[in-house]
């Protein structure tokens, strides 16, 4: 274990000698901030490699995070600092954030970016409310920097307009706009359909099947991207906690037609003690699916939204789609039989995201 001083300063819960010894730890209390940078990164560069032992993959996140939040820093790694936005150039707004596009310069090269910023106010910066908020957005950037899969649209960093300023989010600009505007725009037909299921269900998987497992947490089709070649991009995963944290005094029904993606659960009672997990996630993606297979929101209509809470609470759930998608009647038998699955009333009797992926096979493999 660490020596006794660092113990007794109660910087970091009990950390393991073979992370110790694995990463070269010493005093935090006599480290310098170069020292200190340079532990970031290594850390978070060994929880990338492919070779990474998944047994202290957990552990060693941990102390990443741990170590993150007594320094209130992030690894420099993940800060870029050369990026260009007007703010009256508004992309888009969801529940405390805003989207901006710009411009981020890495040496002679440049390209668009979405800049996600969460609202806090200045007031709020230095309070235990707004550093709190804050820690929240550097272990998100953490999590999310670590990802990898071609439906989960990347992290390209962090930027602070200023020293004091809350963390903006960096992501790669994608031109295709949401699955919402595609939903919007045409009929999918079954290819399209199958792709956009099997991609959908693929990214979350990823994010479900980590050492850790990532939920979500609000999964609609305003939150997948779509890029240039159509295909579809989870996006904003693990920002409901933020959200969560940045409210003095939060509901869901605020957000308007998100609330017809969410699970039950998350409504019934409490708002203080709602949280996200995997199950709620499978809800949320046979929403979606239902959403992009029909054409038509979830209980369309149902007009107000908290009927469609009390409906959902209650055990209702959507009509079976008539038509509009031309799938064989066996097809839309056996991808009904498995939405009903995914958004069952008990939320241990929903499928896992995994199995999701081998039934949409199983059923446009007769395509």
């Amino acid at each position: 274990m660490l020596d006794s001083s660092v113990e007794a300063a109660g910087w970091l819960p009990s950390i393991s000698t073979s992370l110790v010894t694995r990463f070269s730890i010493g005093n935090p209390l006599t480290m310098t901030p170069a020292e200190i940078s340079d532990l970031l990164n290594l850390i978070s560069k060994d929880l990338r490699s492919e070779s990474f032992d998944p047994s202290i993959y957990g552990e060693t996140l941990r102390l990443l995070q741990d170590l993150c939040d007594h320094f209130k820093t992030i690894p420099s790694s993940l800060i870029v600092h050369h990026v260009t936005f007007d703010r009256k150039h508004i992309s888009g707004r969801g529940g405390e954030t805003t989207v901006y596009r710009g411009r981020l310069y890495r040496g002679p090269s440049s390209h668009d970016v979405a800049l996600r910023e969460f609202f806090i106010p200045k007031r709020d910066w230095k309070t235990s409310l707004g550093q709190r908020a804050i820690q929240h957005i550097h272990q998100e950037a953490i999590l999310h920097s670590l990802l990898n899969h071609q439906n989960v649209l990347p992290l390209e960093g962090v930027y602070h307009e200023d020293p004091e300023s809350p963390p903006i989010l960096i992501s790669p600009y994608r031109a295709g706009g949401s699955l919402h505007d595609l939903i919007a725009s045409s009929v999918l037909d079954p290819v399209i359909l199958k792709r956009v299921f099997i991609d959908i269900t693929s990214g979350l998987t990823h994010l479900h099947s980590r050492p850790l497992p990532i939920q979500h947490g609000d999964l609609h089709p305003g939150n997948v991207l779509v890029d240039e070649s159509g295909n579809p991009l989870l996006c904003d995963f693990g920002l409901s906690h933020i959200h969560h944290n940045l409210m003095r005094s939060r509901t869901l029904l605020r957000e308007g037609g998100k609330a017809r993606f969410i699970a039950p659960e998350l409504v019934d009672g409490s708002m203080e003690f709602f949280r996200p997990n995997l199950a709620t996630d499978i809800f949320s993606l046979a929403m979606t699916f239902f959403n992009v297979w029909s054409g038509q929101q979830p209980l369309h209509k149902v007009q107000q939204i908290h009927k469609v809470v009390t409906t959902y609470i209650a055990g209702g759930r959507p009509q079976a789609p008539t038509s509009l998608v031309n799938l064989a009647v066996e097809q839309r038998e056996e991808l009904w039989n498995l939405l009903s699955e995914m958004w069952a009333h008990v939320p241990t009797d929903r499928t896992s995201s995994n199995n999701v992926v081998v039934c949409l096979m199983a059923i446009f493999g007769k395509t």
